[in-house]
This record gives C-alpha cells, sequence and structure tokens, in this order.
C-alpha cells in the first residue's frame, strides 16, 4: 500500500470513530432526555442513563465526567435541536411576521415529537442553572440574528438595536408559554387551535408595528422608591403597584420570614379540590405595616400557604420546599378578609407552579395581590 492510500485509510478510520463517538454521546442524550421526561432529574442517575441507551456503565465515563456534567449538557443539546427543527421549517429571506407564524407552529410540532422538552427545560433552572443560562442565552442570540437579517432587508428600520433583545424575550416568553397551555398542559400532549395561533399573530403584528413607529414616544422608566413613607394613606390604584416582593426562602426556615419579621398567620380553609384551594386571613394589626396597610410580608407569608395547600398531593402525602415566591402588590388593604384563590397550572414531578391571586372580602372582591410560587417536590 502507498503511502498515500495508508493516510486515506488512516483518515477514513478516524472518521468512522468521530461518527461513532458523536453517535454514542447522542444515545446517552436521548436516553437521559426520555428518563428525565419520565422521572425528572432526580429521578434519573448514570445507571438508569446507560441503561436506557444500551450501552456499558464505564463507557459513560468516556463522554461525561459527572451525572451532573450530562445534566449541564443535556437542555443545551436539546436547545440545538430544537433551533435545527425550526430552521427547516423557515424558507431563505421569510419576513418578519411570516417567521413568527412559521415558528410558533413549528414549536409545536417540535413538542408534539419531543414531550420531554417542557420537563427537561422547567427543571433545568433548579437542577442544572447553568445548562438553563446557556439555552437561554443560545436561544436569544438565534433570535437576534435573525433580526438583524431583517432589518438588513429594511424591516423595522427604527427600532433600535438594544431593542432587540428585549424582543426577543418577549417572543421566546410567547412560544414557551403557548406551547405550554395548549400543547402541553398538565402533562397531556395536544394540538396548538388555530385560533390560539392567530391571536398570537396579530397581536405580534400590532406590537411590533406601534414599537416601530413611535419611537419619539419612548421614554426611560420612572423608578419609584418604594421605600420612602407614603404620600397619602388612600389605596394605590389598580394600575400603580405599590409593591413587588420576591424572595428565595432558606430551606431550614421553620417560620417565614420577611423584611425582617416573623409572621403566624391564622389561616382558614374554605374551599378545597384537587389543584384548587381558597384560603382566608382575617386583617389584623399583626397584618399591617407602620403605613396602616397590609404589609408585603404578610401577603407572601399568605401565598405561601395558599400554594402549598393547592399543590399538597393527599393520595401520596408529599412534602415540599418553597424555592421561590413572586408577589406583586396590586393595591392596599387595611381591613377586611383576605381571600387567597390558588391553582396549580403546571406541575412536574418534582418543580410545581402555582399562581395566586389574593382578594379583598370573597373571591370576586377588589385584587390586592397576584403572583406565583415555585415549589420543590421532596420524595
Amino acid at each position: 500500500m502507498t503511502v498515500a492510500a495508508e493516510d486515506q485509510d488512516k483518515r477514513l478510520r478516524k472518521g468512522r470513530r468521530a461518527e461513532k463517538s458523536e453517535l454514542t454521546r447522542n444515545r446517552l442524550f436521548e436516553a437521559a432526555i426520555r428518563l428525565v421526561g419520565d422521572r425528572g432529574y432526580a429521578g434519573s442517575t448514570i445507571r438508569k442513563i446507560t441503561s436506557h441507551a444500551r450501552i456499558a456503565h464505564g463507557t459513560f465515563y468516556n463522554y461525561f465526567e459527572s451525572q451532573q456534567d450530562i445534566f449541564d449538557q443535556l437542555l443545551p443539546y436539546l436547545g440545538e435541536k430544537l433551533r435545527q427543527y425550526l430552521e427547516t421549517r423557515l424558507e431563505d429571506n421569510v419576513s418578519f411576521f411570516e417567521r413568527q407564524d412559521v415558528l410558533l407552529v413549528a414549536f409545536d410540532d417540535f413538542i408534539q415529537e419531543n414531550p420531554a422538552f417542557y420537563r427537561v427545560l422547567t427543571e433545568a433552572e433548579v437542577f442544572a442553572p447553568k445548562a438553563y443560562r446557556v439555552y437561554v442565552a443560545d436561544n436569544v442570540e438565534w433570535f437576534i440574528r435573525h433580526f438583524s437579517a431583517d432589518r438588513r432587508r429594511g424591516e423595522f428600520d427604527a427600532i433600535r438595536e438594544q431593542q432587540l433583545e428585549v424582543i426577543a424575550f418577549i417572543l421566546m416568553a410567547s412560544h414557551h408559554y403557548l406551547n405550554m397551555r395548549f400543547s402541553n398542559w398538565m402533562g397531556e400532549v395536544t394540538r396548538m387551535p388555530s385560533w390560539a395561533v392567530e391571536t398570537f399573530r396579530d397581536f405580534v403584528r400590532g406590537g411590533m408595528m406601534s414599537v416601530n413607529g413611535r419611537q419619539d414616544l419612548i421614554e426611560p422608566p420612572v423608578q419609584a422608591d418604594l421605600t420612602a413613607p407614603a404620600a397619602s394613606s388612600a389605596p394605590a390604584s389598580a394600575d400603580q403597584p405599590t409593591e413587588i416582593v420576591k424572595f428565595t426562602p432558606r430551606p431550614a426556615d421553620t417560620e417565614l420570614s420577611y423584611s425582617a419579621q416573623s409572621i403566624q398567620l391564622d389561616c382558614r380553609t374554605t374551599h378545597i379540590e384537587r389543584g384548587h384551594v381558597v384560603v382566608e386571613l382575617d386583617v389584623d394589626r399583626r397584618t399591617l405595616n407602620s403605613r396602616g396597610a397590609v404589609s408585603g410580608g404578610t401577603l407572601t407569608a399568605l401565598m405561601e400557604i395558599a400554594g402549598a395547600a393547592a399543590m399538597h398531593d393527599r393520595a401520596h402525602q408529599l412534602s415540599a420546599e418553597t424555592i421561590s415566591i413572586n408577589c406583586t402588590v396590586i393595591r392596599a388593604a387595611t381591613e377586611g378578609v383576605l381571600c387567597a384563590d390558588s391553582r396549580v397550572e403546571n406541575a412536574g414531578r418534582n418543580i410545581r407552579f402555582v399562581t395566586i391571586r389574593i382578594t379583598l372580602d370573597g373571591v370576586d372582591g377588589p385584587l390586592i395581590a397576584q403572583g406565583t410560587v415555585t415549589y420543590r417536590v421532596i420524595e
């Protein structure tokens, strides 16, 4: 065999080894995706992944350093798979509006073919935060790259470069939550209805035309000083929130502690069914702040109590720890009965999300606060 022939043979063998290596890595990824979709990250071990992939346990370490290593690469791998899938549905030089129509439907189709996607995504924020950040950054970059091509063709020439990231996040959130609601609601995979697609289409068209045509009206947002004393004791209007409370509690906490105060609430449950609970709390001196209104800490504590009651699975007696609470206070309340209406909106095996509305003097009363509580289920 000549030297040239030997070199060619070596290149062929090297190429086959690289191809085989990539196939093995992808088999491990796909097995991990199926497992996380079925059992969550907490229920997916190296041994289970290699067993599902039909690959020797020791071979796993030729590709990943640890279980966390494959978790940190899993969502970016699935994100790349999603973007490649979307690209195949796009024609060259398609307009911005045409692309949004195609992407929403294509995202829906991807969910039908990859039902484990949402659990891999939603639980990654807790179990693989590094992967979650990479996934978001890669998707934003992908959207902005397409926006830049639109602008080079003369579309939306009045929109500033710095606004593209905001638009990318808006569209990403729309795709995510619309498909979660209509394509994979509570684990039930369905098809997105045409009227939902049409509503999204009209909303995007109106919003983009407004932003593109009204640049002279854009001003820096006014930052409210929430630490300053109130100028008046009158309740705030519904379109002017008084404060926003966000926190991440410590798992070891034995009391609900917010805003440097400990709160012990005497609540009562007035309605309960699977995934839906109403909890009431009488407003008294202990629940008020120095301005005479119900404190943000009280409202946040009430949200956690009502949320935990709504997501509690009595059949299996699951316990859970609070990961985060996002509470937006809409208007002040000085007296009466607070009514926390909580509903489980989306749930996985290990992560649950509960939306809560706090109203005054009944579920149909004035809206006082609203927000979301995220829980990690402990088995």
